[in-house]
């Protein structure tokens, strides 16, 4: 997924330039709650990247779901930008 959008971003100039803005941001939290500023900026990076309707993505979500990477089958119940625990990042790699 990550190199999946990471390709989006890379090929969008509108995306790249957002992207490179919302890095910088990062970079400039400092120490100073950086575990809490960094999952929030993220979220903000996210939630800036529409995916909703992507062919290519919803192909990857139905061939994970084909093989019991996931039970989900469409982008909006699989949600790929909300931050996996480790339960779930332990079953995914697992069945992976």
């Amino acid at each position: 997924m990550y190199l999946f959008r990471l390709h989006n971003i890379i090929a969008n100039e509108s995306l790249r330039i957002m992207a490179l803005n919302k890095i910088s941001q990062l970079s400039e939290t400092g120490s100073q709650g950086v575990n809490s500023g960094v999952l929030n900026n993220f979220e903000t990076l996210a939630n800036s990247i529409s995916v909703s309707d992507d062919p290519e993505l919803q192909e990857a979500i139905s061939r994970m779901n084909d093989n019991g990477l996931t039970s989900y089958k469409t982008i909006a119940e699989y949600k790929p930008f909300t931050v996996l625990n480790r339960e779930q990042a332990a079953k995914i790699l697992n069945n992976f």
